[in-house]
């Protein structure tokens, strides 16, 4: 089932109450909206709530579209930089499109506000570790290892980082 549309301001439902009272009732014939985080960011001007922009970010970045998780999530992050979710997000999308100083500096604000975050030190861990900070990385890495020892895959990259 193909459902076409516009999302806008001033898009509307059509009155399906009474198209299926009245006996007319196609779905194969019904033209209207379905809104999707995957649509474009809304023109200059206009403002959309922090909370769809984030949810549009996570739905890009699960979809594998990194690079363009990035702009709503950024956006996300610019008015709310105190939301540690938003910021995570961002710096997972800017480490999956090879941004990696830009993903550091995300995942660092996460760990000065959330010290305990294991998720947060490893990501950061292997965000420093790209751009060559190989000190700095071992001792987040290290951290994120001893927050959550039963994670082998903290462990692997801690291993892999001090082979080096």
């Amino acid at each position: 089932m193909l459902i076409k549309g516009q999302v806008g301001a001033g898009a509307r439902l059509p009155n399906l109450l009474s198209t299926v009272a009245g006996g007319t009732f196609d779905l194969q014939k019904v033209d209207f909206p379905v809104a999707s985080y995957t649509w474009c960011m809304p023109a200059e001007g206009t403002h959309e709530p922090t909370y769809t922009l984030y949810r549009r970010g996570l739905e890009l970045l699960e979809d594998g579209d990194f690079e363009h998780a990035t702009a709503p999530l950024a956006e996300a992050a610019r008015r709310a930089p105190e939301k540690t979710s938003v910021r995570e997000a961002l710096g997972r999308a800017y480490f999956r499109s090879g941004r990696f100083a830009p993903a550091a500096a995300e995942f660092e604000a996460v760990v000065e506000s959330h010290p305990v975050n294991d998720f947060a030190h490893f990501c950061l861990g292997r965000a420093l570790s790209k751009t060559g900070q190989k000190r700095r990385a071992r001792h987040h890495l290290a951290l994120a290892c001893n927050l959550r020892p039963d994670r082998r895959d903290y462990r692997y990259y801690r291993r892999l980082l001090e082979a080096d």
